[in-house]
């Protein structure tokens, strides 16, 4: 049997370029041919070799899945997804020692689920020098955070951004005072 017997799914690598992730060949039920290789596919696709065969285990059907992993196929002639765009209508809203932020999805999420926003902030100490910015912080998925633990009385630098399993957005953030 020559690898045109085979369906291919693809994917994008990050270079812009494919490779092929799976294969499989639908196979007649009543198909009394002998050469069956027992789920050994001698490892023609770069894989070990050890992925097929029709052992009963995948999902009751007769295609034998050859090699590859478990990402899903994307729809034929679909872009391979990019990172979201920033959070929109994003506020900082000052308390004396804490800063509420909200925010909201960004437009698009780049093809792929958000899965975490993450905020970060730097205090002014003169009037021309700023702290380092602090770790970024995980909101998980919720569109708020508090900063809290702030000096009163202080200008703040405030910025967000969205994640998914592509990367990070570019960064939207704010300067705000923090009352007295």
């Amino acid at each position: 049997m020559d690898d045109t017997d085979f369906h291919k799914v693809k994917k994008a690598k990050a270079d812009g370029s494919w490779t092929v992730t799976r294969k499989w060949q639908e196979e007649d039920s009543n198909d009394d041919d002998d050469d069956d290789d027992n789920g050994n596919n001698g490892g023609n696709d770069g894989n070990d070799g050890n992925n097929g065969g029709n052992d009963g285990n995948n999902g009751g059907n007769n295609d034998r899945i050859i090699g590859g992993d478990d990402t899903p196929p994307r729809t034929p002639n679909s872009p391979p997804p990019t990172v979201p765009d920033s959070p929109s209508n994003f506020t900082a809203t000052p308390g004396r020692i804490a800063i509420k932020l909200l925010w909201d999805a960004p437009a698009s999420d780049g093809g792929s689920p958000i899965t975490d926003y993450q905020y970060q902030y730097k205090r002014k100490q003169t009037a021309t020098s700023w702290t380092a910015w602090s770790n970024w912080t995980s909101a998980g998925t919720s569109e708020f955070a508090w900063i809290t633990g702030l000096r009163a009385n202080r200008r703040y630098w405030v910025r967000i951004r969205a994640l998914n399993s592509v990367g990070a957005s570019s960064n939207t953030g704010t300067i705000v005072d923090t009352r007295r």
